[in-house]
């Protein structure tokens, strides 16, 4: 018979977190890399689609009617674009990352018409092969590594983050709040 003193044990449950797991180790690749021309060429064949498509008419137009009341961008920051060339081969996550990509290329060509002016990009991604980072430095753009990009961005910047985890949006948003922000509602987080 217990003891009439005797203690039950209470456990604690682990409180949820929004904390991201640790991602999983990279996959074995598919395919071999893709070069740079051949990003290229899949990047001019997107581009061609993109060019007629109603959402690039859509996104000038809203840049036409919005930018002027936004004050001058003189930067344009993207973080976490994705990969070009995916381990798996994924037509999928390519087609999605060229559509993002070029979204944003969009946007910039739009903000440079209303500033007058050449826009800086600068492009953070983790899985950036060498030939990927080769693609868009050779057009002209910045590749950086974690935290370049998030520090780069100013009250006169374009930030464009499609998707990313609330540590990365807020060591973005720390230093100033940007000009121009595409990624998710902050809502999305709160509660």
């Amino acid at each position: 018979m217990p003891a009439a003193d005797a203690q039950v044990w209470t456990f604690p449950r682990p409180k949820k977190t929004r904390r991201r797991p640790p991602p999983p180790p990279a996959p074995q690749r598919a395919a071999p890399p893709m070069s740079a021309s051949a990003i290229k060429a899949e990047h001019l064949s997107a581009k061609r689609d993109w060019a007629s498509s109603t959402c690039c008419t859509s996104l000038r137009k809203l840049i036409a009617s919005h930018g002027p009341a936004l004050s001058p961008v003189t930067s344009a920051v993207c973080l976490g674009l994705g990969t070009f060339d995916p381990h798996d081969g994924s037509c999928e996550s390519k087609r999605r990352t060229h559509r993002q990509f070029i979204a944003f290329l969009t946007m910039v060509e739009e903000l440079e018409k209303l500033a007058g002016t050449r826009i800086e990009c600068i492009f953070q991604e983790p899985l950036f092969t060498a030939a990927e980072r080769t693609f868009l430095t050779g057009m002209g753009y910045r590749v950086v590594d974690h935290p370049v990009a998030c520090r780069a961005v100013t009250a006169d910047s374009l930030l464009y983050g499609v998707h990313l985890y609330r540590e990365l949006y807020e060591e973005a948003l720390r230093t100033a709040l940007p000009a121009v922000f595409v990624g998710t509602d902050w809502d999305t987080w709160d509660g």
